[in-house]
C-alpha cells in the first residue's frame, strides 16, 4: 500500500454481530459537514456540524467466519460508491473489479448461473436480459443500483439475488459497460460487405443460423422501393 495516498478525514465506524451463524464486520466511513440548526431558547441559526448519514462514503461487510474459511472474497461493498481512499480499500481487503468490463462481465456471469439455477425458460432468460440492458442505457454514465438489478431479474427473491450478488463481490453500486452488454442480447457480425444486428430471441424464429453451410437465413422482410436503390 505504499504507493496508495493515506485516508484522511471522515469517521470510522464498526459493528461485530452474528446472522444466521456467520460472524460478520459491517465498517462505515462518513464524513461531516457544516450546516445550520435553530437555537431555541433565542430562535436564530447557529452553525452545526453534521454526520452525512445519506451519503455513505463506504460501507463494507466483511465475512470473520468466511476470512477464516478461506473463502476467495470474505470483503464486500454494500453501499457507498463514492470516491474515498484507494488505501482504506486496500487496508480492509476490498477487491473490487478494475475496470467497468470487468464488473459488468462478473454482473452477466452471476445473473446467468441464478437463472440456470432458477430452470429459467428461454423467454423468461431472454425477457431478464433485456430488462437489464434498458435499464442499463437509462443510467447512461451514471452508475446502476444492484437492488434494482435485483427486482429485475428475479421479483419474487430479489433480497436473496442482492445478498448472495453483493457476497460474489458485486456492489450496491458499480458503473456498466453498455458496449459490453449489448452482446449479450444482440447477434451483431461485421465484415467488408455486411452489418448484421438483430436480437438474439429473433434465432431459430425469424433468423436461422446454419454454423455448418455458413449461411444466415432471414424471414419476414418487408423492403421499400427506396431501400433498394
Amino acid at each position: 500500500m505504499k504507493d496508495i495516498p493515506a485516508a484522511t478525514g471522515g469517521y470510522f465506524f464498526a459493528a461485530r454481530f452474528t446472522e444466521e451463524d456467520e460472524d460478520l464486520l459491517l465498517i462505515l466511513m462518513l464524513h461531516q459537514e457544516q450546516g445550520h440548526a435553530i437555537d431555541e431558547p433565542t430562535l436564530t441559526l447557529k452553525r452545526s456540524l453534521n454526520l452525512q448519514m445519506e451519503h455513505l462514503d463506504l460501507a463494507a461487510r466483511i465475512s470473520i467466519s468466511g476470512w477464516q474459511a478461506g473463502k476467495h472474497e470474505p470483503v464486500s461493498l454494500v453501499r457507498g460508491r463514492k470516491e474515498v481512499s484507494e488505501y482504506f480499500k486496500s487496508f480492509i481487503g476490498l477487491h473490487e473489479p478494475r475496470t467497468n468490463t470487468e464488473g459488468t462481465q462478473k454482473l452477466k456471469i452471476f445473473i446467468e448461473q441464478w437463472m440456470e439455477a432458477n430452470t429459467y425458460s428461454q423467454s423468461e432468460k431472454e425477457g431478464v436480459r433485456e430488462r437489464v440492458l434498458d435499464y442499463a442505457k437509462q443510467r447512461k454514465d451514471e452508475p446502476v443500483e444492484l437492488n434494482v438489478i435485483s427486482t429485475l431479474v428475479d421479483p419474487q427473491r430479489h433480497e436473496k439475488f442482492f445478498a448472495e450478488a453483493n457476497e460474489s463481490g458485486l456492489g450496491a453500486e458499480f458503473h456498466i459497460d453498455r458496449r459490453s452488454l449489448s452482446p449479450w442480447v444482440r447477434v451483431i457480425y461485421n465484415d467488408s460487405d455486411i452489418k448484421l444486428n438483430f436480437s438474439r430471441r429473433l434465432l431459430n424464429k425469424r433468423v436461422r443460423y446454419n454454423k455448418r453451410d455458413k449461411t444466415i437465413l432471414i424471414k419476414d422482410i418487408e423492403l421499400s422501393e427506396e431501400d433498394l436503390r
